[in-house]
């Protein structure tokens, strides 16, 4: 794994621009100005759903929690635990539709990564 560390100006710079960010309310943008064009949205699972990330020179996607998943299917769909786990395996955490697919975060459990 490689490290890098930012001098303190840098950082200090980078936290001023995402403060600036935040005052402009980037929640208030449009899907068009945060989102990939081809952005893939899990219908029924909004409350998984836990924010936009992306990678440098690539358009942003939507990002949700795995956990929160489980939890959705679990509760709308009355599916105890592993049936809800084969499900979004099978289902949702294989599904590949092209730079647009969404980012599917896990709970780091124990000592991490």
């Amino acid at each position: 794994m490689f490290n890098f560390a930012f001098p303190p100006w840098v950082v200090e710079a980078i936290d001023k621009e995402i403060c600036e960010q935040s005052k402009q309310g980037i929640s208030g943008a449009s899907d068009e100005d945060l989102l990939h064009p081809e952005a893939v949205r899990f219908d029924g699972l909004e409350d998984a759903l836990i924010g936009v990330g992306g990678q440098y020179t690539k358009g942003n996607v939507l990002v949700y929690s795995a956990s929160k998943i489980l939890d959705v299917l679990m509760a709308r769909d009355e599916m105890s635990y592993e049936d809800a786990c084969e499900f979004f395996e099978f289902n949702i955490a294989c599904l590949w539709a092209g730079e647009g697919t969404p980012i599917i975060v896990y709970d780091v459990m124990g000592d991490g990564i």
